[in-house]
Parts: structure tokens; sequence; C-alpha cells
């Protein structure tokens, strides 16, 4: 498993690669994501995992106002 720190992020940030976003049609959840171990934050594990976090902001994390976090204690 590859997880990106947050000096990773912003050089792949700087450098703006192009990279293509997950396509539920043509390929697997699990290739590309993993959930913490509290369930609480989903992880990309490739290039293509981690662009699709951080583009769709998954955790919130931008907003930073925890609402997904908080909503997925209740899921379970």
């Amino acid at each position: 498993m590859s997880v990106v720190t947050t000096s990773q992020l912003a050089l792949m940030l700087k450098l703006q690669q192009e990279v293509a976003l997950f396509n539920p049609r043509q390929q697997r959840w699990v290739d590309h994501f993993i959930w913490t171990g509290n369930r609480l934050k989903i992880i990309g594990k490739s290039v293509t995992g981690r662009a699709t976090c951080h583009r769709l902001d998954i955790n919130d994390e931008f907003h930073n106002q925890e609402f997904i976090q908080e909503s997925r204690q209740l899921w379970i």
C-alpha cells in the first residue's frame, strides 16, 4: 500500500500532472482505494485513487466540516 504524504500531494499538484480519475465501470475499487481502520476515510492507494480522492474531496477535507466523516459513523 502506498499512501501519499502531504508533501507528495503538493508536489503532484505543483507539477500539474494529468491523471485519469477512477472509473467504476472499467476499474476495480479495491485496486485504487482502501478504508482507514476506523472506516471513516477513504485513502487512495494508486495515483488514480489519490487523484480521485483529492478532486472529489471524498473525505470532506477541504471544507473541514467533517460532515462526510460524521455521516460515515452512522453507516457502520
